[in-house]
C-alpha cells in the first residue's frame, strides 16, 4: 500500500488509526469516505497539523472543550463546528496506538468484550478500540453536547445558513 507524506482532516475523514511498520514506526491508517490509505505521520501529528492548517490551536481546542464540558481528562474536541467534525480520542486494542474518531461519522458501536468495542463508520469501516461501548457512548454524548453548545455560543442556527449582513441589519 502506497502512503502519503501529509494529510489534513476534511469532511470525509471518519477516523485516524495508528499503524506500526515492521521497524516500529507509527504511521496512520486514514479512513476517508470509502477509501483507506496510509500517511507517514502518527495520528496525533495529523491532528496537530490539521489544527494549524485551519489557523487554530489543538491546545486551545482541548482547553475550550474542558471548560465547556467541565471535565479535565480525555475530552472530545471540536475541529469544525460548522461541519460537525468533533474528534474523539481513544486507543487501539491492547493500548498499541491511538484512534481519532469523527463523532458524526460513527454509525454503530459493537461490544467485543468487557473493555473493547468495534466502531462501524457510516462508510462501513470497522475500527476496533480499547474502550467499552458505554464509555465510548458517553464520549459521543459529550461530543454532541460540545457541538450544540459551540453552535449556541457562536450564534449559529444549525438549521439555517448564518448571514452576518442580514442579522446586522435586523439589529439596527
Amino acid at each position: 500500500m502506497n502512503s502519503k507524506k501529509e494529510y489534513i482532516i476534511n469532511l470525509r475523514t471518519s477516523a485516524l488509526v495508528s499503524k506500526f511498520d515492521h521497524y516500529g514506526n507509527e504511521r496512520t491508517l486514514v479512513f476517508e469516505g470509502a477509501l483507506t490509505f496510509l500517511v507517514d505521520l502518527p495520528p496525533d501529528k495529523i491532528v496537530e497539523k490539521s489544527y494549524q492548517y485551519i489557523g487554530r490551536s489543538l491546545k486551545g481546542a482541548i482547553s475550550g472543550a474542558r471548560h465547556i464540558l467541565r471535565k479535565s481528562y480525555k475530552v472530545p474536541i471540536a475541529y469544525s463546528i460548522k461541519h460537525d467534525i468533533i474528534l474523539i480520542h481513544c486507543y487501539r486494542p491492547k493500548n498499541v496506538g491511538k484512534v481519532w474518531l469523527v463523532n458524526s461519522h460513527i454509525h454503530q458501536l459493537v461490544e467485543n468484550d468487557n473493555k473493547q468495542c468495534t466502531v462501524i463508520t457510516k462508510f462501513g469501516h470497522r475500527i476496533p478500540t480499547c474502550m467499552k461501548v458505554s464509555k465510548l457512548q458517553d464520549k459521543r454524548n459529550q461530543a454532541t453536547f460540545l457541538h450544540k453548545e459551540l453552535l449556541y455560543r457562536s450564534n449559529i442556527d444549525p438549521l439555517k445558513d448564518f448571514d452576518v449582513d442580514k442579522n446586522h441589519e435586523q439589529n439596527e
